[in-house]
């Protein structure tokens, strides 16, 4: 199966293909593209969210729309979508998930897409006002096989802190990371990542070299005795250190997280016990 991202109809909506983009969701053969307007070479009438098409052979399931523009996505109107910094797709579902990093004009909100159908849901929109949006880069959602029971986990929302939302209330709750007796708090937080084969939530900053981990079982367990909490306190693990500074994580298959070397532009790989 061959696999790869067009960019030949880019330039119908007048966007080169050489444009900065920040994350990306695939739905069966439309990728969906985060194009942050906050970017010093981007146009603010152009649109920050839309697909072009994936080729993928054994799939020609959905149409693509890359000549067309998605609606909803006019600047300063704050009931519109701002400023798409990260994706995330919740479950098996056709939702997408987009961290609206907002403007001077308008607060960092979380917003739902209905990738089937093409539309924006919404009433499926958490502000974020509390959270300083300016170093706003990058959310994860859990593979909870459970409907319902999704949680988006956002980075860099404050010193030592991560914000969890319950998408189905649509309520979040700040998570104060702390690390043990003979180890630094976290500080910044800048890159999620889920275990692909436990409960854990590996982190690390672009500040830092340090990578620590949080089970996500202590979080839901904590939720449950006090969902009314706008802030809750959690224990973090140290691990130890990347081989350098870094811009990206990823959780495998086989307990490893897969991580970019800033400083030598390679990608490594590190086996997590």
């Amino acid at each position: 199966m061959t696999m790869s991202l067009s960019f030949d109809k880019l330039k119908s909506l007048g966007i080169s293909e050489n444009v900065y983009i920040s994350d990306i969701a695939v739905y069966f053969n439309k990728a969906f593209l985060a194009i942050p307007r906050t970017v010093c070479t981007s146009n603010v009438t152009q649109p920050t969210l839309l697909d072009v098409p994936w080729k993928e052979h054994l799939n020609v399931i959905l149409k693509s729309r890359f000549n067309k523009p998605m609606d909803g996505q006019v600047w300063a109107n704050c009931r519109n979508l701002q400023n798409a910094i990260s994706l995330a797709k919740e479950g098996a579902k056709s939702k997408l998930w987009i961290l609206d990093k907002g403007n001077e004009f308008c607060p960092a909100k979380l917003r739902a897409y209905n990738m089937f159908h093409g539309i924006f849901l919404n009433e499926d929109t958490i502000e974020l006002a509390q959270v300083p949006k300016s170093n706003l880069n990058t959310m994860v959602i859990e593979d909870e096989p459970t409907l319902g029971n999704h949680r988006a986990f956002i980075a860099n929302a404050g010193d030592n802190k991560v914000l969890v939302c319950y998408l189905s209330a649509l309520a979040c709750q700040h998570l104060s990371l702390l690390s043990g007796e003979n180890s630094a708090n976290p500080g910044i937080v800048d890159l999620l990542s889920i275990s692909r084969v436990d409960s854990r939530m590996f982190m690390t900053s672009t500040r830092s070299r340090k990578v620590y981990s949080v089970d996500l079982d202590q979080i839901t367990a904590q939720y449950e005795e006090e969902q009314n909490a706008i802030e809750a306190n959690v224990s973090v693990t140290l691990h130890g250190e990347t081989l350098g500074p870094t811009s990206a994580l990823e959780a495998d298959l086989r307990n490893g997280l897969i991580y970019y070397l800033t400083t030598d532009y390679a990608i490594m790989r590190w086996s997590i016990e």
